[in-house]
């Protein structure tokens, strides 16, 4: 059994230890990202065909808290089969079952398959794993024509977060239970927009708005419009006794009134038989008093407001 602390490292005294291990624990800790390719500047092992063989490109890589780089461009030479295609992986390989350990970029046998299945130990749980993060798989035929497929995992920023008590940026926050601050902000999206943002004010009465806004139909018979005081306007046009409002006033129906009918045959309107029953009069809607005479005619035409 023994204790360790982080520390500079003073290897003479044996004082707080620099310890591979206990590096790629804290940083696996801390980093909480799946193993692959990491934004270092624009270097990401760029990989070009060179004659009969790939150039692969500085960069680094990230795989359950270890870390490993290469500085400088690493040629890695095919051989052309006799015939057919042959196929390899080039990958990024941590190999801790070594002392010292060692980080490699390598490619895997040439195969005929494009199947090529990689070593991927747990780092974490296995101190002398290997794994290898894929970069690219090479297509190799017979007349040299030599292409690359790019398979690299590319990791820009940290995937995951159990506890922060500030975060400037964030992309996604799952399995939230919080309370939004009253200075969180966000941006007013537009009104057709019906994703699961954050909706502010604005967006909001945008949306209730144009829900509210006139919604004619034909030469304009059935509509509803909000004024900006919040004043509801519906009108409308039935031959029912009971008529029930396109859009239902929210609190209160102050007024129903009738303003003729749309007569399509140009007959004369029977208005005198038309009333609207006061004791009907609700927000979703009245009743009329009496209604007869032809379908033309009974095409009566209402306006209430409310609120």
């Amino acid at each position: 059994m023994a204790f360790f602390v982080k520390g500079l490292g003073d290897a003479a005294a044996r004082i707080n230890e620099i310890l591979p291990r206990f590096d790629a624990s804290i940083f696996n800790f801390l980093v909480q990202l799946n193993p692959g390719v990491c934004a270092w500047e624009a270097n990401r092992f760029n990989a070009t065909v060179a004659d009969r063989g790939v150039n692969v490109g500085v960069g680094m890589v990230f795989c359950h808290g270890y870390f490993g780089m290469s500085d400088a461009i690493h040629r890695i030479n095919l051989v052309l089969p006799a015939s057919g295609t042959q196929f390899t992986r080039i990958v990024a390989e941590i190999n801790l079952s070594t002392s010292p350990h060692r980080f490699q970029i390598r490619a895997t046998n040439q195969s005929t398959s494009s199947s090529i299945g990689l070593t991927q130990n747990n780092l974490s749980t296995n101190p002398n794993g290997i794994h290898q993060i894929p970069l690219y798989l090479v297509t190799i035929p017979a007349n040299g024509n030599i292409t690359i497929t790019d398979q690299r995992v590319q990791l820009a920023r940290v995937q995951n977060a159990g506890h922060a008590q500030t975060a400037a940026t964030a992309t996604n926050a799952n399995n939230v239970t919080a309370t939004i601050a009253n200075a969180a902000t966000a941006t007013t999206q537009a009104a057709g927009n019906n994703t699961t943002r954050v909706a502010t004010t604005a967006f909001v009465r945008t949306a209730v708005t144009n829900a509210l806004a006139r919604s004619a139909s034909g030469d304009g018979g059935i509509g509803n419009f909000t004024s900006p005081d919040g004043i509801r306007f519906r009108w409308g046009e039935s031959a029912n006794q009971n008529v029930t409002f396109s859009v239902a006033f929210p609190t209160s129906c102050i007024l129903v009134a009738y303003v003729g009918h749309y007569d399509g045959t140009n007959t004369s309107p029977w208005a005198s038989d038309i009333t609207i029953r006061h004791s009907t009069v609700s927000r979703t809607g009245f009743s009329w008093g009496r209604q007869s005479g032809t379908a033309g005619v009974n095409r009566r035409r209402f306006m209430a407001i409310g609120f």
